[in-house]
């Protein structure tokens, strides 16, 4: 019975809301652009967004950020209303529930964002996001960009809280199904009980050049691991390139290769101090054919003291691979398929495989209601998960 309810209410999650809110965002505000410009179902970019992004926040092939939405206060200032910059993301779970226990879950609330973001000046962005939840709050980005730098487009830097991954074919951010996610760019080297220890794709201080050079962009990065700061004095770097496709009509297709390398430490900055040197390739694609979008990529990982030790020292390497694809049925309906596999090693410890359906409903572009049922393929279903997801933009 309980099972049935919980079904039930994740049917009626994509049903129940009205569809006469407004679309609006603070760019939607600002460019007076429905969501649709920039996003293929929020939060995920479409090509156009993607390029929105890399020019600070500017309209694809103009440095507008200075003009567009600004108010001229004075010959060497102009500001944007308020309104323009600032923007609010809500997430919650209606209602979870654990397969083989049998347990439900209900209002679940995740978190409330609040961010700033956009162009300062013409040429110079600012994205800050602040994530508050029932357990305190943090920020999640905080980065300055200077854009076309010498007046070209090949030369931009980003500063601050930022993610190696943000210019790849698949960054696991803004993505396709969130609050889903391919977890084999979770994987942290020393099994995540380092000082410094990170995973591939979220955010942490540091330091990017990238640049696009035809249809191939660059990017390139340094940071110390962690958002907090660290004995460890040792860098880790990035490098990596990607080939954009513009050949209708799989026009905004492109693959991407990331190396990535650096070091995790146990006792920083001591007698006893125990380094562990480790290295990551990531070989990413996405496929965009209208309304299909696929994102695939693997990680290749080795560490060469993966258990922090000074004697008995042991290297090993890891395998993850995984995709995501879905398709617009239409503005309103977006079915999804996420399937994620870390193959099993001494690094990671049992392997683990998923399989995850989804289906979301639009009421309006900055509303989405999600169903999902995560299959635990490796475990025959010992950890299998249906739940209901709501987010709101506005």
């Amino acid at each position: 019975m309980r099972k049935l309810v919980s079904v039930g209410l994740l049917v009626l999650c994509g049903v129940i809301w009205p569809s006469t809110v407004l679309a609006t965002s603070q760019w939607a505000r600002k460019y007076k652009a429905e969501c649709s410009l920039c996003h293929q179902g929020f939060p995920r970019l479409n090509s156009f967004g993607e390029e929105f992004m890399r020019n600070g926040y500017q309209v694809p092939g103009d440095m507008d950020g200075a003009i567009t939405g600004k108010t001229k206060i004075g010959e060497r200032l102009s500001l944007d209303n308020v309104t323009d910059i600032l923007g609010l993301r809500l997430n919650i779970t209606p209602v979870s529930a654990h397969v083989s226990s049998r347990t439900v879950v209900y209002g679940n609330p995740n978190w409330l964002q609040f961010f700033v973001a956009g162009a300062i000046t013409k040429n110079i962005s600012i994205f800050i996001e602040n994530e508050i939840t029932t357990s305190g709050a943090h920020f999640s980005w905080y980065k300055f960009g200077f854009h076309n730098l010498f007046g070209t487009k090949a030369l931009n830097v980003t500063i601050g809280n930022l993610s190696p991954l943000d210019h790849s074919s698949f960054s696991n951010r803004l993505r396709i199904i969130p609050p889903e996610q391919n977890e084999f760019f979770g994987i942290k080297p020393s099994r995540g009980k380092g000082e410094a220890s990170v995973n591939a794709s979220s955010a942490r201080p540091g330091a990017m050049l990238y640049g696009d050079l035809g249809k191939v962009t660059y990017y390139a990065g340094l940071s110390s691991g962690v958002v907090t700061p660290t004995s460890n004095d040792t860098l880790n770097t990035w490098l990596g390139v990607r080939y954009n496709i513009d050949v209708k009509p799989i026009d905004g297709t492109n693959f991407s290769v990331t190396y990535y390398e650096g070091t995790d430490v146990k006792n920083g900055g001591k007698d006893s101090q125990v380094d562990n040197n480790f290295r990551w390739v990531i070989p990413a694609f996405n496929l965009r054919a209208g309304q299909l979008d696929l994102q695939a990529a693997a990680r290749v990982g080795h560490e060469d003291n993966y258990l922090l030790v000074g004697n008995n020292v042991k290297s090993d390497g890891f395998l993850g691979y995984g995709f995501t694809v879905s398709y617009m049925l239409n503005n309103r309906w977006q079915p999804a398929v996420l399937y994620d596999n870390i193959v099993s090693g001494n690094i990671v410890g049992t392997g683990k495989e998923w399989l995850t359906g989804a289906l979301t409903y639009f009421p309006v572009d900055n509303i989405r209601f999600g169903g999902f049922y995560k299959r635990d393929i490796e475990d025959n279903g010992k950890n299998d998960k249906v739940y209901c997801n709501i987010r709101v933009m506005f």
